[in-house]
């Protein structure tokens, strides 16, 4: 039987992620459910994962999501995701597109603006208010292509995708490094109960352990990924 992922913390490091019975039914500090808390290591956890991993070209391509932007949607919303690679096609070939800051947008039909004028052939793009546009607009006749990786925001007790309280895995994740998240986020929870601990040095073994896998474990991973 598969075990939610709330359970898989709990195993590796006593912290109850899913019933918060380690220091009480809550945080007496933050208010937040232990749950919560062990939702925000995974998030965390997920995003220091995908940064890693993601510097390899097999990761990457596992990680990455091609969006396409043409007459039905000319914008990107970036909640919670990272850009790679923008791209327009020109009516012929597909052209890679330079990043502007957003306070140049304005110039963008400016010819005589070198730095920022923008054509199909040397199209560009800029982030405003976590909303990526690119110059020209594109269209069906000219779309764009915007490779995004998008972070998993985990959350406690939603029966959502990234739910650590009912999912047993991370939903679009590379299989070899759910192990690490989970990991990440028994090393947080082990800290966190080391500050109620009169006696830190109960839970010392414990943390450097886990912190060996983590660190082997990601050793792994690269190896097999180079």
């Amino acid at each position: 039987m598969s075990v939610p992922l709330a359970e898989q913390i709990y195993a590796l490091s006593g912290f109850d992620a899913d019933l918060g019975t380690v220091l009480g039914d809550e945080d007496t500090i933050t208010g937040q459910d232990f749950r919560d808390h062990a939702a925000q290591w995974m998030t965390d956890g997920a995003r220091e994962v995908i940064n890693i991993i993601s510097k390899t070209p097999k990761y990457l391509d596992l990680l990455t999501r091609s969006n396409t932007l043409d007459d039905n949607s000319t914008t990107l919303s970036l909640s919670n995701s990272k850009i790679g690679n923008v791209v327009l096609f020109d009516g012929t070939s597909v052209q890679q597109c330079r990043r502007i800051s957003s306070s140049m947008r304005g110039r963008v039909d400016d010819i005589n603006d070198l730095m920022n004028y923008a054509t199909t052939t040397d199209p560009v793009y800029w982030i405003k208010s976590g909303v990526l546009e690119i110059a020209p607009t594109p269209t069906d006749s000219n779309y764009a292509y915007v490779e995004t990786i998008t972070y998993p925001a985990f959350t406690a007790g939603d029966s959502g995708s990234y739910d650590i309280v009912t999912q047993t895995s991370i939903s679009n994740f590379p299989d070899e490094a759910q192990y690490l998240v989970i990991l990440y986020a028994a090393i947080k929870a082990v800290e966190y109960m080391m500050l109620s601990e009169e006696d830190q040095e109960v839970y010392a073994p414990q943390l450097q352990a886990l912190s060996t896998d983590y660190q082997q474990a990601l050793g792994n991973i690269k190896e097999g990924a180079s």
